[in-house]
């Protein structure tokens, strides 16, 4: 259970709880499917953890929802999760990634004979892509420009923080041409970022026109490709990408709302089979610059082209690629919606078929007496459905983080992470991650001996349980709607955190403990970035030598900024002489402008502090 250290702090395996879980899991699930249910899968996980992997679970046809959705949970278990000894290590995993890549773009750059149907196809798709689209409004898309808040080219993860990537040499990178449209359209038209720009003036001007390749975790086999973009094509894309949101959102595909309309239809498609779910691999590397520029109208496609880039560095060595819209630019999203929505209309109106036709990403919902068309349709594009993921006549239908099965909803619970060995405050976060997945999928009543597994595998950790609001984070502590519920009619004594009412001026709140991330405090390089978010949209005003004397002496603060910024107190030690040569020392006090830093993944520094909320039942 425990692995200590040299220095005696108490150490705890994830491992060892996953293995634990599929066990419990079972054994809950045997009560209603008998004692085959899972056995040899369970025998495999405890032995060896490779012979697991390569098992295969059974085929399951046609059967109960209830049996389909624990059959579901079993399978898809471990499918994010990757222990110590999994059968591929870190470089192993990297070599896959890498080789699946490359063996997609051998397929991807080679041409395809197109056919009389596939050119009928392209040309109803630009159509209707032009009906969408409209004329570019060119003063809008400066509106709907932003700096990416996550890395970039010159900007690791660590530090991606606007006052950084603006006030850093390194981070303010661009490729050639929306560097141009950068200086032409922002640096000459805003004060603030004229000021931001100049003070970098003497340091080498940054263009890139290749990309990293980068692995970050998807599932245990395999990683998923990503390529950050430059800090000036990002912060293009995302106005270009707006634009074409803004555009779909008028045709009636809002993608803000999207997500929850799919997962409302597919629980009625699961049930008439009336339509298909398809989903693709490797969508956004398949639209190449070809497909997107029969399909859109030329205006936007050099819009969009300003954001190709066709070189691509991996392990230092410079790739040609024929991916030009991948994971990590601002418009891959949007055009990857607009791209497949407008195909599979097309195939639609020229078939004369009726029916819902929508996109999200790379989930589509179509009449199901369109797939064979659909198929040959995608395949003479370079198009590839995943299998795996489309279903058309079977009663099951997935789309946007939604499983439906005969109208049920059969959606697992997926474990997360990679196999670890953590200090205790970490160890409970993770639990209560379990705990808190599970009961979303299961009533507690289904999972009776999972539960009590957990919850007594947290009481051995000799702190009190937390229980916390639903609107709580997963790692907080364990979700119950009421201040007196728990998640499971528990038969033994358990170290429950108090919960205590407060009243206060007429008013109630509630008061209780609480796991918390603590980041740590970074100084803000400058305020100037975040008074000039601030102005995005909300204020109209002069800018003033006075304005710009207060920013630059620091004391300037602007009420927009306050979730951002912060002033902290800090001491320090000046050293001078007196008159008489003799050396002295004061003690002086400043005030700094600080920001939250970026908290760790792992929760670095996950403690205990009180929290408090009014609508607690």
């Amino acid at each position: 259970m425990v692995k200590s250290i040299k220095s005696g702090v108490k150490k705890y395996d994830t491992d060892r709880v996953a293995i634990r879980l599929y066990s419990t899991l079972a054994r809950d699930f045997r009560a209603s499917f008998g004692d085959a249910f899972c056995s040899k899968a369970e025998n495999m996980l405890k032995t060896d953890i490779s012979s697991y992997r390569d098992y295969t679970y059974p085929e399951l046809g046609y059967v109960a929802p209830s049996y389909y959705k624990a059959m579901n949970q079993m399978q898809s278990l471990f499918k994010k999760y990757r222990f110590k000894n999994d059968k591929y290590d870190d470089e192993q995993l990297r070599q896959r990634t890498l080789e699946k890549y490359f063996a997609d773009q051998k397929i991807i750059s080679v041409p395809k004979q197109r056919s009389v149907l596939g050119h009928r196809v392209l040309q109803k798709a630009r159509q209707i892509c032009r009906s969408i689209l409209g004329k570019i409004d060119y003063t809008e898309l400066i509106t709907l420009c932003r700096f990416g808040r996550k890395s970039s080219i010159g900007c690791p993860l660590a530090f991606a923080y606007i006052d950084y990537k603006l006030t850093n040499v390194k981070a303010f990178t661009g490729s050639k041409e929306c560097s141009k449209w950068f200086n032409d359209n922002i640096y000459n038209n805003d004060v603030i970022i004229k000021e931001l720009r100049d003070a970098l003036i003497g340091c080498p001007n940054l263009e890139h026109e290749s990309l990293n390749l980068i692995n970050v975790p998807k599932t245990w086999k395999v990683d998923r490709n990503i390529t950050p973009l430059t800090l000036i094509t990002l912060f293009y894309s995302y106005g270009v990408g707006g634009l074409i949101s803004s555009a779909l959102s008028k045709h009636g595909l809002d993608i803000s709302r999207l997500q929850s309309r799919h997962r409302r239809l597919i629980k009625g498609y699961s049930k008439s089979c009336s339509h298909a779910t398809a989903d693709l691999s490797r969508a956004s590397d398949s639209l190449t610059s070809w497909l997107i520029n029969s399909i859109m109208p030329r205006e936007w496609y050099n819009a969009v082209k300003k954001t190709f880039t066709r070189q691509l560095m991996v392990n230092d060595v410079l790739h040609y690629t024929e991916s030009i819209l991948p994971m990590g630019n601002g418009l891959t999203f949007p055009v990857e919606t607009l791209i497949f929505y407008c195909i599979i209309r097309a195939v639609g109106t020229l078939a004369n078929v009726h029916g819902t036709f929508s996109v999200y990403g790379d989930d589509l919902i179509y009449p199901s007496k369109l797939h064979k068309y659909v198929v040959r349709v995608f395949d003479e594009l370079g198009l590839v459905l995943n299998l795996d993921k489309t279903y058309v006549h079977y009663p099951f239908r997935e789309s946007c983080g939604s499983d439906y099965y005969h109208g049920v909803d059969v959606r697992a619970f997926y474990l997360q992470g990679i196999g670890e060995t953590l200090g205790r405050q970490r160890y409970a976060a993770f639990l209560y991650k379990i705990i808190n997945g599970l009961c979303r999928r299961w009533d507690p009543s289904e999972i009776r001996s999972t539960l009590y597994m957990l919850i007594v595998e947290l009481a051995t950790l000799g702190v009190p349980i937390l229980r916390v609001p639903p609107s709580f984070p997963d790692y907080s502590g364990i979700k119950v709607n009421s201040v007196y519920g728990f998640p499971l009619d528990l038969d033994f004594v358990v170290d429950w955190s108090p919960i205590r009412a407060v009243f206060f001026h007429g008013s109630r709140w509630y008061s209780f403990r609480c796991l918390q991330e603590t980041p740590d405090k970074r100084v803000v390089l400058s305020q100037l970035p975040y008074y000039w978010l601030s102005l995005q949209g909300t204020l109209q005003q002069e800018y003033t030598d006075d304005s710009f004397w207060k920013l630059n002496t620091g004391w300037f603060y602007h009420e927009s900024a306050k979730q951002a910024l912060s002033w902290d107190k800090f001491h320090y030690v000046r050293v001078f002489r007196d008159r008489y040569g003799r050396q002295r020392k004061k003690r002086l006090t400043k005030y700094r402008c600080v920001s939250p830093s970026r908290s760790n993944s792992k929760m670095a520094h996950a403690v205990i502090k009180p929290g408090s909320i009014s609508d607690w039942i």
